[in-house]
């Protein structure tokens, strides 16, 4: 896992692998990460975790890619996307986030590369 100095996880490939290896062995996972800028947030990352199926707002559960940003919000993000990219607005309206802001960015970036990582492994997509 990539950290700073101030041992904050930080966006790096290193981070995107550790995340995605840890939630394929069905683990759920937080972490303490920080947007370069400023920002800290307590993240839980949750891969395709049980469900009753009787969920709301097109989540199914299967395949997605659960992001709660402790004291903001949560949401669950498709992985089969098929090389399309999250974009921040998106990202920031499913987690009550500023779509434009440093941390939505830095934070649609971690989200897009272990949703990439994830599918390295499972789809042996490049």
């Amino acid at each position: 896992m990539k950290t700073d100095e101030y041992g904050e996880v930080v966006n790096g490939p290193a981070t995107y692998e550790w995340v995605r290896d840890f939630m394929l062995m069905s683990q759920p996972i937080i972490i303490g990460w920080t947007d370069g800028a400023g920002s800290h947030h307590d993240i839980l990352f949750v891969f395709n975790p049980m469900t009753t199926f009787n969920l709301q707002g097109g989540l199914t559960a299967a395949g997605e890619l659960f992001v709660s940003v402790m004291r903001i919000g949560a949401w669950g993000f498709r992985t089969d996307r098929d090389g399309q990219d999250l974009h921040p607005n998106y990202v920031g309206e499913k987690l009550g986030m500023a779509g434009q802001s440093v941390t939505t960015i830095a934070l649609t970036e971690l989200i897009n590369n272990v949703i990439e990582h994830i599918n390295r492994v499972l789809f042996a997509k490049p």
